[in-house]
């Protein structure tokens, strides 16, 4: 592993997060970097694409729907402050209360905090103010910083 560049380990605007390793020569074995970068909770969506280039180096690109604790600056009474959130991708057949329910229960055990406000981009229709949750109520907001189809919690 120790041969291996990482070029990029970014999250964007979209919610996706992408990786691109590479090493000069011979294959890289995607597993332990599997093992070390890519949440449990996001395995079902990772995607895979290796590659040898035109002179000899080895890529590899992995990319997931965000299923993960993330930093943001968030607005928090006419202030900006980091935040540390669950960016959750609910994916099909998962419900926004179930997504941040799971999320919720990221935040706690990941941080030990309990969370407050589940945020979305836009509101469901009939969506109430208040989601109760297995690690405690949160109060649901609209936010522009949001991927769309995606919640975030803390």
């Amino acid at each position: 592993m120790s041969d291996v560049v990482v070029v990029e380990n970014a999250l964007l605007k979209t919610g996706l997060r992408r990786v691109h390793l590479m090493r000069m020569g011979t294959k890289i074995d995607p597993t332990p970097w599997i093992d070390l970068l890519v949440p449990g909770e996001a395995w079902d969506f990772l995607s895979l694409v290796e590659r040898m280039d035109e002179i000899g180096m080895w890529h590899l690109n992995m990319a997931w729907n965000a299923r993960e604790m993330v930093l943001v600056s968030v607005p928090v009474e006419k202030l900006i402050g980091v935040r540390e959130v669950a960016l959750w991708w609910p994916g099909k057949g998962v419900t926004v209360r179930e997504a941040i329910d799971l999320a919720a229960c990221l935040v706690k055990m990941k941080t030990g905090r309990v969370p407050k406000t589940a945020w979305m981009r836009k509101l469901p229709k009939g969506a109430t103010e208040l989601v109760d949750t297995d690690a405690g109520p949160v109060r649901l907001c609209e936010a522009y910083w949001v991927p769309m189809k995606y919640v975030a919690v803390g």
